[in-house]
């Protein structure tokens, strides 16, 4: 939620805009910085080629979240229910970000126990469980 006047600027995103003259080094840069060294290098030779490839792409949507003090969506607007889940092992303004989203929509947040940034990935099964818990929400 870069557009919050109190997200940091110094995170994958700023850091990745910093050095964006090579949009395919950029995009490797942002993949290490979020996944690490470790996950980069056990991909696949042609997954870290579409990553790359995703480069320039990348650095647009960086570039235009940085240039709206906004959302660049209308809450209002979404006429579907909106959940919000977080890791409860996520950096601070990642746990901030998920209490500002929820309360712009009139919700809870859900964590995921253990989870960090990307629990999607690494606890699939409780994400799974939150995923059908929501099914069949309804917006209030």
């Amino acid at each position: 939620m870069p557009w919050l006047d109190w997200w940091p600027t110094s995170r994958a995103g700023a850091k990745t805009l910093a050095d964006d003259a090579d949009p395919a080094k950029s995009a490797e840069s942002f993949m290490r910085y979020l996944a690490g060294d470790q996950a980069w290098e056990m991909l696949p030779m042609k997954t870290q080629q579409q990553r790359k490839a995703e480069g320039p792409a990348l650095m647009a949507d960086l570039r235009a979240l940085r240039e709206v003090d906004a959302p660049p969506f209308t809450p209002e607007a979404i006429a579907i229910p909106v959940a919000v889940a977080g890791g409860s092992e996520t950096q601070p303004h990642h746990k901030d970000g998920c209490e500002a989203m929820a309360k712009m929509f009139g919700t809870n947040v859900q964590w995921i126990e253990g989870a960090g940034h990307g629990g999607h990935m690494s606890h699939p099964g409780p994400f799974a469980s939150f995923v059908r818990r929501c099914v069949g929400m309804r917006r209030a």
